[in-house]
């Protein structure tokens, strides 16, 4: 049976740290997807991919923060 890698959502609306968070988890054999707001990381998370793992700022841009993702990625 294949051995997938883990698939790790980033979402960060800091551009630089979510260029070095990626490159980090990719350098550990982690496959990435990026989002740079709340809105496309639920975006990312209706997509086809999936995601085993979500990696999330918290203080995010708007008025929905990491903690409201969290509790959307634990209802999804």
């Amino acid at each position: 049976m294949p051995v997938f890698p883990t698939t790790v959502l980033v979402v960060e609306d800091e551009l630089l740290i979510r260029m070095d968070v990626v490159d980090q988890l990719q350098t550990e054999g982690f496959q990435t997807l990026e989002a740079g707001t709340v809105q496309e990381a639920l975006h990312e998370m209706e997509g086809d991919s999936q995601i085993d793992i979500v990696f999330t700022d918290v203080d995010m841009p708007g008025n929905v923060n990491g903690i409201i993702l969290a509790h959307e990625v634990r209802e999804k």
